[in-house]
């Protein structure tokens, strides 16, 4: 758990917490570092697919970049289907499939 903690830029983060892993304080978690705490357990728990919504707003850079990081290289061989609109997260893509409202 620590390891897949580290892999997301948590890990500080979480051992700062009173009770560490056994804590039950997930409010303290803003909506970036629940992103990143998703892919942890995605990546403990070997999935073969994966579906995430790229984030649309980062205000912290380092979270942002722990996030792309974790889908290109430590998730890179399961299938992602991505929810993105970013240029760079589109071009990273295999395929493109745009979504029409309704």
């Amino acid at each position: 758990m620590w390891e897949a903690l580290a892999t997301v830029s948590l890990k500080d983060y979480v051992s700062e917490l009173p009770g560490g892993l056994q804590s039950d304080d997930v409010y303290s978690f803003d909506r970036e570092s629940r992103r990143l705490l998703y892919l942890a357990m995605m990546i403990l728990n070997g999935f073969n697919i994966i579906v995430v919504e790229e984030p649309k707003v980062i205000s912290n850079t380092e979270l942002l970049n722990a996030f792309t990081k974790v889908l290109d290289e430590d998730l890179s061989s399961t299938t992602r289907i991505v929810i993105g609109q970013r240029s760079d997260t589109l071009l990273s893509c295999e395929q493109v499939s745009p979504l029409k409202p309704g």
